[in-house]
């Protein structure tokens, strides 16, 4: 233990640099339409933040919904607009209204 520390000590300036990098790599990779699904993938299936993840995707998606049915769109509309909007890449795969 208190070999680790002392590398970390010694290296922190790299350890800080690998992070910076993994950050901004992870980050732009996200922006890509497969990293977002990939990425959006793995954060619903985290064991305890992933239900709360699925959880808030679900009260944004029936938000939004709610929001343009009351405003008068047409169901299809409302379902197309929603599913673009519901803010995780993971969970809207699949679910589109065009066969």
């Amino acid at each position: 233990m208190i070999g680790l520390s002392n590398l970390l000590k010694s290296y922190i300036l790299f350890v800080l640099a690998g992070a910076g990098i993994v950050f901004f790599g992870v980050r732009s990779y996200y922006k890509t339409d497969s990293g977002r699904m990939v990425i959006d993938g793995i954060l619903l299936r985290l064991p305890i933040l992933g239900d709360a993840f699925r959880k808030i995707a679900v009260a944004r998606f029936s938000r939004t919904l709610a929001t343009l049915l009351s405003s008068g769109v047409s169901i299809i509309e409302a379902l197309e607009i929603t599913a673009r909007t519901a803010g995780n890449a993971g969970g809207t795969e699949g679910h589109s209204l065009h066969a």
